[in-house]
């Protein structure tokens, strides 16, 4: 119980400085609890709520979707700091490449940390891409950002979106012929002319186990936060990172998201 109510003082506490205005506050809170309350159930119509948020010393107007996990994301990236470099890890972070960019809130977690960094966005769901244009358009300077609609796959093709309860949940069968663009790591970065990355971000769910079997592209990497969604795939990706000269570490409170560090970059 003590554990439980002191989660919720920090999460609230939270609310209060990254929210811009006393009215975003408490509409983040709302927005919360309704959430919260509506996890069981599927509701028939969104709510695109607005909030003013603390982005370092600006602040900027963004988007989360009431129903569709938008705000499970927006708690993972910015109260969690999921993606928060390791202390000892260099901080001369100049290209970053978010993959599963969903609606952009990665992307302004990474640019509130790195401001001068390029920004480049894959996500291949229209209505997640629609919101990310939204919550990057005023934050971050047109030349840092990058955006291209298509999944990251084993190979160059075209397959079907597979839609799920939440919005970050949605995936690409590449069995399936459909009208969403998969493109293979080597061709996203050739495609935002990338000889190399600093920081690659990969949460692709599932996908991330098909486009490591073609594992050239990792010598163009120079770190990765990857999440994995299976205990096989985990063993499996940590056996080829490893082969590749990668320094892995799993991230506290989540086993399955990694970070790795390349060695001989």
């Amino acid at each position: 119980m003590t554990s439980s109510i002191s989660k919720s003082l920090n999460k609230t506490s939270f609310c209060w400085k990254i929210t811009g205005d006393f009215s975003s506050f408490l509409r983040l809170i709302w927005a919360s609890k309704l959430f919260s309350l509506n996890r069981k159930s599927s509701p028939d119509k969104d709510s695109n709520d607005k909030f003013r948020m603390n982005f370092g010393n600006d602040e900027h107007e963004i988007i989360l979707r009431r129903y569709t996990g938008d705000l499970d994301i927006f708690f993972e990236v910015f109260w969690k700091e999921t993606y928060h470099l390791p202390a000892n890890y260099p901080t001369s972070i100049n290209s970053i490449l978010d993959l599963g960019a969903n609606t952009g809130l990665s992307a302004a977690y990474f640019y509130r940390h790195f401001p001068l960094a390029g920004i480049y966005c894959v996500e291949p769901d229209q209505k997640n891409m629609s919101v990310l244009k939204l919550n990057v358009e005023d934050l971050i300077p047109k030349d840092n950002i990058h955006l291209l609609q298509a999944a990251v796959g084993r190979a160059d093709g075209e397959a079907e979106l597979v839609h799920s309860r939440y919005a970050y949940n949605q995936r690409v069968d590449e069995r399936t012929n459909g009208t969403v663009t998969v493109l293979s790591m080597n061709s996203i970065l050739s495609h935002f002319n990338l000889e190399k990355v600093d920081l690659v971000k990969m949460d692709i769910e599932g996908a991330e186990s098909l486009v490591l079997t073609d594992d050239r592209w990792l010598k163009r990497v120079r770190a990765i936060f990857i999440e994995f969604h299976s205990a096989s795939g985990l063993n499996n990706g940590l056996k080829i990172l490893s082969e590749n000269k990668f320094r892995c570490r799993t991230i506290e409170n989540n086993p399955m998201l990694v970070f790795a560090e390349n060695t001989i970059f």
